[in-house]
């Protein structure tokens, strides 16, 4: 699946330069005509800050694929969990599902979060809490990481 030409696309459409772009996203300008032309493809991270510069949602960059892939997932609801209609609609959407690749984990973390009855997420709204679970998740094993080399050195 090459991202580069939805890159490029969205890019043009939104009268940017490589140069305006790459500043705005805090990228490399060459990295990002690598990204264009297919021959780098970028991590998470990169797409997100990519897309926040356009002003777009980073499932929009990727390219909507007609061949055979594995199967759509399948997420259990029994009657006793609340699926919010805007977490369905992240599960069900095929670009953001390959985007964010969510873990059965993940999936039942997010499940678990309640609102009053009239809040009502949007997909949005848990794209970003599954970005943010992650970021911390990253966080906190770097700190255990970092502690856990602490404590054999002063022993």
């Amino acid at each position: 699946m090459n991202i580069g030409p939805h890159i490029r696309q969205a890019r043009v459409k939104a009268q940017l330069s490589q140069e305006e772009l790459a500043a705005s996203a805090s990228i490399n300008r060459t990295y990002l005509s690598q990204l264009e032309n297919g021959h780098s493809s970028p991590t998470l991270e990169v797409l997100n800050r990519i897309a926040h510069a356009l002003g777009m949602d980073p499932a929009s960059l990727i390219p909507e694929t007609t061949a055979a892939r594995e199967p759509d997932p399948y997420y259990e609801v029994t009657a006793d969990s609340v699926m919010y209609p805007g977490l369905q609609a992240m599960l069900d959407d095929e670009r953001t599902r390959l985007l964010m690749k969510p873990t059965p984990e993940e999936i039942e973390l997010l499940k678990s979060i309640r609102f009053l009855d009239r809040f009502k997420p949007s997909k949005q709204f848990f794209v970003e809490a599954l970005f943010e679970y992650r970021r911390n998740s990253g966080e906190n094993r770097g700190e255990e990481k970092a502690n856990s080399g602490d404590e054999g050195e002063f022993s």
